[in-house]
């Protein structure tokens, strides 16, 4: 059966907006805390209010205000794994490491009305953005080992957006119905075909999986169903272009958690779950949805596919209370947390799912934010725990160390079948 979550701390913290969020980094040892309010006009239309940012130590509930200037705050950006914050002050990106608290300076020359910052590389050597030169615009690769512009795409007409590969040594673009694949630094380029599909379908946008080099191609079509108006697509290293699962059945709505290994989308006329593995694109778990849930509410689901993660109404509530809700993603069944929060809530895996942490407004009290700790009770083997650090270490751990780290693994399995046998031989 599952595990049941077992509370280990709860910690609050200060706020002024009413919409404030924490942004947890992968080891479970801190939080940004992004302190704002989210406003709709007449109209709809969204309008954020930025107060700041905090890092909040989860160990010793130590909460550091961020210095940064009030007129960047709406530009701040976060890397995929929340372990450094940046942004563009006087012409220069600064770098703000979330464990040690320093901040290093890169100068790239540029005003921030002309650049638009787009991602900072995961090893934090490389940084991309949007530059408002030229007719169409230009997207820019920057080194900030050396502080220099090192390549520059012009963009053409009917291009949507690019992203650079991990290695930095492809770049991307997507255009309508196509891929462009641009070799760096030479500037030679390839065009692939994104496949045909019903609904007079046009090209939506391409995105990186993160701690991949696997793409994910959106395409919008004019389907009168909204909800499967939307077709995906993966392309590998070389722009090989495959459909993701059924990929006009479908809606994906959460995709490149937990290192990019799955896609959350939902299906039919229940809106189940789907989990989908980004590195095949094919679906290997099917969630049937409970009444007392919606097509949304899992977030997050574990390294090996089998329990997920979702913020739900608490079943025995009359006050409108929430619950953090494990799944098991081959049977069906459910394990339930009940939290302090009328808000909806969205539960996330950290440190190899070994602990849950979820962040939600006090529900008497808006100036407050708490943040609650669980242990996950979730039991991996020495051997999964060794596959899960191979993996986080990929970029690092290359040829002969791929290799050595293999026969790591191998030799401890060896040891934990023996002491595994000698021990039953002993009970016996």
């Amino acid at each position: 059966g599952l595990p049941t979550p077992e509370l280990e701390k709860s910690l609050t913290v200060d706020v002024e907006g009413e919409d404030p969020s924490a942004w947890f980094t992968d080891d479970g040892n801190y939080a940004i805390i992004a302190d704002y309010d989210y406003d709709l006009d007449d109209n709809d239309n969204g309008n954020y209010v930025y107060y700041g940012y905090s890092r909040l130590d989860l160990k010793s509930g130590e909460v550091t205000p961020i210095d940064i200037p009030k007129s960047c705050l709406s530009d701040v950006q976060s890397t995929w794994d929340n372990k450094c914050l940046y942004w563009l002050e006087d012409g220069k990106v600064i770098v703000y490491s979330i464990e040690d608290q320093q901040r290093v300076a890169h100068p790239i020359h540029a005003k921030e009305s002309d650049v638009s910052l787009s991602e900072l590389s995961e090893d934090g050597n490389t940084l991309t953005a949007y530059c408002s030169n030229g007719k169409y615009g230009d997207f820019c690769v920057f080194n900030l080992q050396s502080n220099k512009k090192t390549f520059t795409y012009k963009f053409e007409k009917g291009d949507l957006n690019a992203v650079l590969s991990r290695d930095g040594k492809r770049l991307y673009v997507c255009s309508n119905r196509k891929l462009k694949i641009i070799d760096i630094p030479d500037g030679s380029t390839s065009i692939k075909e994104i496949p045909e599909i019903p609904g007079n379908a046009q090209s939506n946008g391409v995105t990186r999986v993160y701690g991949s080099d696997k793409l994910f191609i959106e395409t919008l079509s004019d389907d009168d169903d909204s909800r499967y108006s939307t077709s995906y697509f993966m392309a590998d290293y070389d722009g090989n272009i495959d459909k993701v699962a059924d990929g006009n059945k479908i809606g994906v709505y959460n995709w490149g958690d937990n290192w990019g290994k799955y896609f959350l989308a939902f299906t039919g006329e229940n809106t189940d779950t789907i989990v989908i593995d980004s590195h095949s694109g094919k679906q290997i778990r099917y969630v049937i949805r409970n009444d007392d849930e919606t097509a949304f509410d899992i977030s997050d689901i574990s390294r090996n596919g089998d329990i997920a993660l979702a913020g739900v109404s608490s079943w025995d509530s009359h006050d409108n209370s929430r619950a953090i809700r494990l799944i098991d993603t081959k049977t069906g069944q459910r394990v339930d947390c009940k939290i302090k929060s009328d808000s909806h809530c969205f539960p996330e895996f950290v440190d190899n799912d070994q602990k849950i942490v979820v962040d939600y407004s006090d529900a008497e009290d808006p100036t407050k934010m708490h943040i609650d700790i669980y242990k996950s009770n979730i039991h991996y083997s020495p051997i999964e725990k060794l596959i899960f650090f191979a993996q986080d270490n990929m970029p690092i751990i290359v040829g002969g160390g791929i290799a050595a780290v293999l026969m790591i693994i191998g030799g401890i399995a060896v040891v934990c079948i023996r002491r595994k046998k000698r021990a039953a031989a002993q009970t016996s």
